[in-house]
């Protein structure tokens, strides 16, 4: 599948609702380069790099985590560059660098999220891994020409929400934080749906990307939100 393009600084794999795979977005500076999120699995990962080798782009500096979930954090150990997680998905994902080796671990997650079969077939190993670069609240990495601004932000999908904005582009990748939390059935707390939604307000963006959707303009994202927000 090709990248597409969303600006001159910024591409990104698209989502691939039938795998449940999210996108993967690649930022593009004048000195280094950083992708959102790892991928689903190594599969998912070399389809992202093909589409960069593709278009003439390097292998990306950095690759920063939204959260610690399977289909957006799998893929770290054989990323480019530094990979990059708040503390909290940094912490979960300890916790299944253990798991994973345990018996049964492919079954426990298939239990949680059917996708994982097809992901990882019976005998594939599995391997999750921390990021080594570890931040706690915000980080701003200066790409060369454009600025990558990470910060921690309470929202409905978790606790570890991390939301990238490219200020010079105007643009926010929200991650999952816009979705339900899967750990109580997929349903939304008002109070981290109000929260998100503040964020997003304060956030100095036009467009807003979420990792399971197309980009939606800012204006249109809060719209949603706020529906979503009066519907409970």
């Amino acid at each position: 599948m090709p990248l597409q393009k969303f600006s001159d600084r910024i591409c990104f794999l698209p989502t691939q609702p039938k795998l449940e795979r999210p996108l993967l977005a690649y930022i593009r500076g004048d000195r280094l380069s950083l992708a959102v999120d790892a991928g689903y699995s190594v599969r998912h990962l070399s389809e992202f790099y093909s589409g960069l080798d593709a278009a003439g782009l390097p292998r990306p500096d950095f690759t920063a985590l939204t959260h610690w979930h399977c289909d957006h954090a799998n893929a770290l150990y054989a990323a480019s560059g530094l990979g990059i997680a708040c503390g909290l998905s940094n912490k979960r994902l300890r916790e299944h660098e253990i798991k994973c080796k345990e018996p049964g671990y492919r079954d426990y997650m298939i239990s949680r999220d059917p996708f994982f079969a097809a992901e990882y077939p019976e005998g594939e190993p599995i391997t999750v891994v921390p990021a080594p670069l570890e931040f706690d609240g915000g980080l701003a990495l200066d790409l060369g020409g454009v600025t990558a601004e990470l910060f921690l932000t309470e929202a409905p999908h978790g606790a570890d929400n991390v939301c990238i904005l490219v200020r010079e582009e105007r643009t926010l990748f929200l991650g999952d934080a816009i979705y339900g939390d899967p750990d109580t059935g997929w349903g939304f707390d008002p109070a981290r749906l109000e929260a998100l939604i503040l964020s997003i307000e304060r956030a100095d963006c036009d467009t807003c990307i979420a990792s399971h959707n197309s980009p939606h303009g800012k204006a249109s994202m809060l719209r949603l939100l706020r529906r979503k927000l009066e519907s409970l």
